[in-house]
């Protein structure tokens, strides 16, 4: 009995621990100057989970707007092909990749990195 109860204690620890680096991870979101979007990403398409409200000057809608929303639903295909690409290329592999990349007259350094969530 004793065993099981110190399993639980144990989980529930790790529960709290990753709720907690998530919390962080979203108060950094919502508070960077850089434009930050959390994906969830398929070999085929990705979408918003969450998304740094300043994108309004890029893409018209605000993070919260975006959530939900799929790369090909947000930008020009050309570009949100390029996005899918290299978001599946950086889960597949587990690298990070850096790009730079030109839109809307504006140039942007892209960094592509997986985050996992665990709750």
């Amino acid at each position: 009995m004793a065993r099981h109860i110190g399993d639980a204690l144990r989980r529930k620890k790790t529960i709290d621990d990753m709720r907690n680096v998530n919390e962080i991870f979203s108060l950094f979101t919502h508070y960077s100057p850089a434009y930050i979007i959390i994906k969830e990403v398929t070999e085929s398409q990705n979408r918003v989970l969450q998304a740094r409200e300043s994108f309004t000057e890029i893409t018209g809608l605000s993070g919260s707007e975006m959530v939900g929303k799929s790369m090909t639903e947000l930008f020009p295909a050309d570009f949100a092909a390029k996005v899918i690409d290299d978001d599946w290329e950086v889960v597949s592999s587990g690298i990070p990749l850096q790009l730079e990349q030109h839109m809307g007259g504006r140039n942007f350094l892209l960094i592509f990195c997986e985050y996992l969530n665990y709750t």
